[in-house]
């Protein structure tokens, strides 16, 4: 048992570990966003969609390592949470448990917020883009000659004149 409690502690620190640089990326994406950075963002966005996955595969391990402790306590695996387990386990081991889970409660709400913050910003830079270049269109429509040299107020086709004199 104290193999497996061990490699949780290990695997619980790893996604800390990961669940802190998804923090770090996150607060980057939103300056970058400001900032109007298109290229970083779409390296930031695929460096976010690594460590997602990294932590899936953590989490399956972590889940593994619950239902065998689980079964060395005599316990349901499906209602064997992580509070029950601290309360299980023998010091030091519960109280690094108790810790890394209060830690990651918080790092994962903070995410989760600042996550949903960042979309929240995304979709307004993308409306206020849309807006722009509507905007744009608009106003950039210029008078044209058309092939049979009459004038084409509305249409973005046919060949502008110009002509110094």
């Amino acid at each position: 048992m104290d193999d497996v409690s061990g490699e949780l502690i290990v695997v619980l620190q790893r996604q800390l570990d990961h669940y802190k640089h998804l923090l770090a990326l996150l607060q980057e994406e939103r300056e970058r966003m400001v900032g109007m950075e298109v290229e970083r963002l779409r390296v930031l966005a695929g460096e976010k969609e690594q460590v997602i996955v990294r932590l899936a595969v953590l989490e399956e391990s972590r889940k593994t390592l619950v239902a065998r402790l689980a079964e060395s306590f005599s316990q349901e695996s499906s209602t064997f949470t992580m509070t029950r387990l601290a309360e299980l386990m023998a010091e030091p081991l519960a109280s690094r448990v108790r810790a890394l889970q209060s830690t990651m409660r918080s790092l994962v709400q903070t995410v989760s917020e600042l996550n949903t913050l960042n979309g929240g910003l995304a979709g307004l830079t993308l409306r206020s883009l849309e807006q722009s270049r509507r905007s744009l269109e608009r106003h950039n429509r210029t008078t044209t000659y058309t092939g049979k040299g009459g004038l084409s107020p509305r249409k973005l086709t046919g060949s502008v004149m110009h002509m110094d004199v």
